[in-house]
């Protein structure tokens, strides 16, 4: 699953699993501070997620061991590791289609 596309409403056809933030970046009800907190964008795959921020950071976690994500793992993964999600991640971003949700 994918969260914080930033391409329209985020519904386009095969893409049902992904969560739009703009209605969070045109104000909404929420704080600026908040506002700034939507600028990201996340991949989950069975236990782990990866999530990737706007100005750079990155985090990982392992949510088996750490189901509150209290630990960011990112640092202490492979940089092969790091390379395969960021690539994935890439990937779902520029998807269009059910192709892009086929195993």
């Amino acid at each position: 699953m994918i969260f914080g596309s930033r391409s329209g409403s985020g519904m386009s056809s095969g893409r049902e699993n992904v969560v739009s933030m703009n209605r969070f970046r045109k104000g909404g009800t929420l704080s600026p501070l908040r506002q700034a907190e939507a600028y990201w964008t996340a991949l989950r795959r069975g236990d782990e997620i990866y999530v990737e921020h706007e100005n750079g950071e990155r985090e990982w976690y392992d949510l088996a061991a750490d189901p509150f994500q209290l630990e960011n793992g990112y640092d202490s993964l492979p940089a092969d590791v790091q390379a395969e999600l960021a690539a994935a991640l890439a990937a779902l971003k520029e998807c269009t289609g059910a192709a892009c949700w086929a195993g």
